[in-house]
């Protein structure tokens, strides 16, 4: 079941221009939790097949997911992810004519129904 369509965020900072022939939509992405991160401790990276870091989860406030205030689809993917659920990734979306801040790339979020 789809869970999200988000824009891969920070592009220009991963170095996307180095590898961006092996981003193709459908290509197998995994999501990391990223406590550490200094601007939000909900932050989800996004890693290519080989481990090598390709962006954010976009964080945007959403009603979608929650109706807490101030809930970001980035914490109720975080949360699930800590909890132990098992969501998928891959690329969805190629937009060639975009800059790497404006939607370049695009994932989407599965998750896979428990047994």
């Amino acid at each position: 079941m789809i869970l999200y369509t988000t824009n891969v965020t920070g592009l220009a900072h991963s170095g996307y221009k180095l590898f961006a022939s092996k981003v193709q939509p459908g290509t197998e992405l995994t999501l990391q939790r990223d406590p550490e991160n200094a601007y939000d401790p909900f932050a989800i990276k996004i890693l290519m097949p080989d481990g090598t870091h390709l962006g954010w989860v976009q964080r945007i406030k959403t009603d979608s997911f929650s109706p807490a205030q101030g809930q970001t689809a980035q914490t109720v993917i975080s949360n699930l992810l800590e909890a132990g659920f098992e969501l998928h990734c891959k690329v969805s979306a190629i937009h060639p004519g975009a800059k790497e801040f404006e939607g370049k790339v695009q994932a989407e979020i599965s998750i896979t129904k428990p047994n």
